[in-house]
């Protein structure tokens, strides 16, 4: 009897256990403090190690802070992972460079679980590429409120079947190496809006594409206030049938030295609401398919 106990209670301690190589937050001291290695499982210093994948899925009161410098995570951040639901914050202080990938919101198709980002003063870095929203679910959210964030590749918003995410820059810089890309899941209807307002600055080193997939996807890009949009090329309407949206009552929206281009599918539908603001391009075009529409 005894030995069957035992064996129970192996069974369960195992299912209960991250996979290998994944270490999940439990905010086991309840202090919210990411750096406290007690608040993971495995009990751990969470950027010591390598190969390692860093779940958050627990948000509100249980939510994860990052308010000093960790240095580097080994592999994956992933915030409101495989259904789950889970929120990290940034603060003045905190820093981290995570040498893969971050999430939020990841799965495969069906899934509803999402991902909060935050970063409120701070520091964070991504050697690869950012992932906001591969869920189905408008909870995907990620915002600089202040301080810097830096992709050294590639940002996708909603990059899944189907999916949402939201981007949200009030303040700070936003810089990505590559492309950013928004509504990108496959074939597809997949939603994604970016809000820039205060004095944030949203920098792309290659082209920034809206509504880029096929099959109905739907991006909305407002801007206000001093807030800035710069990068080589702009694409709105990029995926066909799709649907964009740009709402501008201040700011910049820059493809100084590339092309600008407001509906370049078949089917593809462009919607340009301006109040104010500033639109720089080296080439502007309007409904480059003949089945495309576009209005300013």
């Amino acid at each position: 009897m005894k030995a069957k106990l035992l064996s129970l209670t192996l069974v369960s301690a195992l299912l209960a256990a991250p996979a290998f190589g994944q270490i999940a937050w439990t905010n086991a001291s309840l202090n919210n403090n990411f750096a406290d290695g007690a608040n993971w499982n495995p009990v751990n210093t969470p950027f010591s190690g390598s190969n390692r994948e860093y779940d958050v899925n627990l948000l509100g009161a249980d939510r994860a802070v990052l308010s000093t410098d960790i240095g580097n995570l080994q592999r994956d951040l992933r915030i409101g992972d495989d259904n789950g639901q889970g929120e990290l914050l940034i603060t003045t202080g905190g820093n981290v460079t995570v040498i893969r990938n971050m999430r939020l919101g990841r799965g495969g198709d069906g899934v509803t679980g999402f991902g909060i980002a935050t970063v409120d003063g701070g520091s964070l870095t991504v050697v690869n590429d950012i992932f906001i929203g591969q869920s189905n679910n408008s909870g995907n959210v990620f915002s600089l409120n202040s301080g810097s964030v830096n992709i050294g590749r590639d940002l996708y918003s909603a990059h899944q079947n189907p999916s949402y995410g939201t981007t949200n820059i009030s303040g700070g810089t936003l810089n990505v190496v590559r492309n950013a890309v928004f509504s990108d899941g496959g074939n597809d209807t997949d939603t994604s809006f970016v809000n820039l307002s205060g004095n944030g600055a949203f920098n792309v080193g290659g082209y920034a594409a809206f509504a880029n997939n096929d099959g109905g996807s739907t991006s909305t890009l407002s801007i206000s206030d001093t807030a800035s949009l710069s990068a080589n090329s702009v694409r709105f309407g990029f995926g066909d049938n799709s649907t964009t949206t740009l709402n501008m009552s201040g700011g910049v929206l820059s493809a100084a030295t590339g092309f600008m281009t407001m509906g370049q599918a078949a089917g593809a539908d462009v919607t340009i609401n301006m109040s104010g603001g500033v639109i720089n391009a080296d080439r502007l075009g309007f409904a480059n398919n003949a089945t495309a529409t576009a209005t300013l």
